[in-house]
């Protein structure tokens, strides 16, 4: 887990951020019930939350960040303002090795670091895809997302959270991508 792989995920996310026109917001994305603006306020929360989870908050205060509207009246400056703080907060000497109060439960911090790498590359691909916008994420982040999701496909579908987890029709001669997409209950 390194900070160099959240910066490349960050990239590939905004790389597909840079190509919503404004008009494109309202529209849905892969997320069920999500159009790009709830996507991105997840995005942003997620940074803002995990910032303050690794700066020390408590889960109580972490979650209140997360459930409040962080986006405003300008969604990319908002973004932008995130990702910042975000990337600073992960860079503070003993980032990863602080314990963090997180929703799901206490974690060191380079645990925490691994979930916001995958949720970058993940919904890179869910702002994407609806819109036909072609995405390429980094191929060591696919790597790295797959090595530490792929142990844990059995148990995706029974998380609520990844729709009905692995489909079981992606072979193993598939591309790398298509296969996590599959296992996180994406279906292209």
């Amino acid at each position: 887990m390194s900070l160099p792989l959240l910066q490349k995920s960050i990239s590939g996310f905004t790389s597909v951020v840079d190509r919503v026109s404004d008009e494109q917001w309202s529209l849905p994305t892969a997320c069920d019930g999500w159009d790009g603006r709830a996507l991105m306020s997840h995005i942003v929360g997620g940074c803002l939350m995990s910032s303050a989870a690794v700066r020390g908050a408590t889960r109580d205060e972490a979650m209140s960040i997360f459930g409040r509207d962080n986006l405003g009246g300008d969604l990319r400056a908002a973004y932008a303002a995130a990702i910042g703080d975000h990337l600073a907060a992960f860079s503070e000497a003993g980032a990863l090795e602080r314990l963090c109060q997180h929703p799901a439960g206490d974690m060191p911090g380079a645990v925490l670091l691994n979930f916001r790498i995958g949720d970058f590359l993940l919904h890179g691909w869910d702002l994407a895809h609806p819109l036909g916008i072609d995405y390429q994420p980094d191929a060591d982040v696919v790597a790295h997302v797959w090595a530490s999701t792929s142990p844990m496909a059995a148990m995706l579908a029974q998380s609520g959270m990844f729709g009905d987890g692995p489909s079981g029709s992606v072979g193993d001669d598939a591309p790398l991508f298509a296969r996590l997409l599959d296992i996180m209950g994406r279906r292209p």
